[in-house]
């Protein structure tokens, strides 16, 4: 009986393994993408482990150390590697959906299909959230075991505590994590788990305290420091999520091609449509949440919520969303479609006696799931040249300056002036006030010898500094004085 399992298991993900691998066949081409670049210059070493080594990540630049000492400054290493992450991660969510929850195949499949992965395999600097999910997955499956066997000893904590670390130290905003636990501990009626588990009230208020302090950290240190750097406020960044909630929804439920970055719309009004209208679909989903909160469904889709909530929610950023933020919540995204498929499937099972009904479903699925993997195709195909993988961005988004600066900086590295001072341009009439910019265009000018609009520009810029600062954010082709 085990060994059928594990043969059916094997088999299985094998299966998915090879089209993920076909799917992700172009990866080897892809160069050093948006600021990647920095991994070449980047002193990569492990001496960064101090007090404030929460800041930096070390677990995922110890990744990249390894990556350095291996291929060196040759971008396949990098790409392998997120690829047998995301591959790892896979079949922790086939485990998963295994043994906890239903259908283990479409759940595996989806999300190691999923166009949203993409970011976190294709893009290296999306690594931070593919690790951080991977060691989240295991500590999930260690949770969910001891809960399904009703004990918890003094050795499953500490293992928790450990991967929770390894979470934090891949990425900050796994904070998150704990409160899954506590989300699923009331979801599931925990009280026949305490009384089997006497010790459990002494390491539940630990874990707390614990969870806390970390909490606590995370926005002294880290998110609050970084949000005062952001473009916008936290009032106006919430309320933009908000207003895009139907954008995001889209990229769970539809097919689509990633970006390098979404220009996305602020909003700064309650009274806007978009934002109302987003405060109806998320009474909604918390309805849903709380009306399923004792099933599966109700637990997953409540999951996904809270492991958006530090990476898209509360803190403001310089986008409204990137897709590598939304790895985590995939795991749970394909999990609770697993689920529903199932419900489905139960519920109108009795009506569907003919096999041709359950071919049919078969083959919608094998569609949707196609179309996902087609998507991840082209995308790869575009990101095999930084200037197009710029230049899908901006047929998508015309008025992004940012975007337009970044095609500028790298026409300005291959010598073409002409075309970088075009986009410098542009990017400095759709953001007047950003000196980046404007100080940019000044550097294209001057490599064109026209000195006299190069001094304009230069003047400009430099005011605009003085008066506004400048985008931590944005690039500058260099950081010198020009005259």
């Amino acid at each position: 009986m085990e060994t059928n399992f594990c043969c059916r298991t094997m088999a299985t993900y094998a299966l998915i393994v090879f089209t993920t691998i076909l799917v992700y066949w172009h990866i080897d081409a892809i160069p050093f993408l948006y600021n990647e670049n920095l991994l070449e210059t980047q002193e990569k070493s492990l001496s960064i482990l101090h007090w404030k080594a929460l800041l930096a990540k070390p677990l995922l630049n110890a990744t990249f150390a390894l990556n350095d000492r291996i291929s060196g400054a040759d971008p396949i290493g990098y790409h392998i590697f997120n690829l047998i992450l995301h591959l790892l991660n896979t079949f922790v969510v086939y485990l998963l959906a295994k043994r906890f929850f239903k259908y283990p195949a479409v759940c595996a499949a989806l999300f190691a299909l999923h166009p949203l992965a993409t970011a976190s395999v294709s893009l290296i600097f999306g690594r931070s959230y593919s690790l951080g999910t991977f060691f989240m997955l295991i500590a999930l499956h260690v949770y969910l075991s001891a809960w399904q066997k009703k004990q918890v000893n003094m050795f499953t904590v500490p293992i928790l505590f450990f991967l929770f670390a390894c979470m934090v130290l891949s990425k900050q905003t796994f904070v998150f994590f704990p409160f899954i636990v506590f989300w699923h501990l009331y979801c599931f009626s925990p009280v026949v788990f305490f009384k089997r588990s006497p010790t459990f009230y002494t390491l539940g208020y630990l874990s707390a305290g614990l969870t806390i302090s970390v909490a606590i950290i995370f926005c002294l240190h880290y998110a609050i420091p970084l949000s005062n750097n952001a473009v916008v406020n936290t009032k106006t960044y919430m309320l933009s999520q908000l207003g895009n909630i139907d954008h995001l929804l889209a990229f769970y439920l539809l097919s689509f091609q990633t970006a390098l970055r979404h220009d996305l719309p602020f909003y700064e009004q309650l009274n806007s449509p978009s934002v109302v209208l987003g405060i109806v679909y998320l009474s909604i989903i918390l309805g849903l949440i709380f009306r399923f909160r004792h099933s599966n469904i109700g637990f997953l889709m409540g999951a996904m919520l809270i492991a958006l909530i530090p990476t898209n929610t509360i803190f403001p950023k310089d986008e409204v969303i990137l897709e590598w933020r939304l790895y985590p919540s995939l795991t749970f995204f394909a999990l609770l479609m697993g689920n529903l498929i199932f419900l489905l499937h139960e519920k109108f099972k009795t009506k569907m006696k003919s096999s041709r009904y359950t071919l049919m479903g078969g083959i919608i699925i094998l569609c949707y799931l196609g179309s996902f993997a087609l998507t991840i195709w082209q995308q790869n195909n575009t990101y095999r040249s930084n200037i197009s993988a710029w230049q899908a961005v901006l047929s998508r988004y015309p008025y992004s300056a940012y975007v337009c600066n970044n095609l500028g900086a790298l026409y300005f590295d291959q010598g073409d002036y002409f075309l970088a001072e075009r986009y410098f341009q542009q990017a400095a009439e759709i953001k007047p006030l950003n000196s980046v910019y404007t100080l940019n265009l000044a550097r294209a000018y001057h490599a064109l010898g026209e000195d006299t609009l190069a001094q304009q520009m230069l003047n400009k810029g430099e005011q605009l500094q003085t008066q506004y600062g400048s985008n931590p954010m944005s690039i500058y082709v260099d950081n010198t004085r020009l005259f």
